[in-house]
């Protein structure tokens, strides 16, 4: 294929994603599960400290075992 193809097909594929994202530009923020999952859980809220370590393996909050997620979320 010769540059210009090239260069012309790389930039249709750029035009075709950018109009197929574009309505999606004015969508909100989607914050199905923060509130109890971050901004109102008090052991992610004070960050990662020992208590909140063993809270994050030993609580079964929410629908599913996830110490991972709530460390890191402890970080964050």
């Amino acid at each position: 294929m010769h540059r210009i193809g090239t260069v012309h097909l790389g930039a249709g594929l750029l035009v075709l994603t950018v109009a197929a994202y574009l309505p999606l530009w004015n969508n909100g923020f989607v914050d199905f599960d923060d509130e109890p999952y971050i901004t109102t859980n008090p052991h992610v809220l004070q960050g990662l400290t020992g208590s909140g370590f063993r809270w994050a393996w030993t609580n079964y909050r929410g629908k599913y075992w996830q110490p991972i997620s709530w460390l890191s979320l402890q970080a964050d």
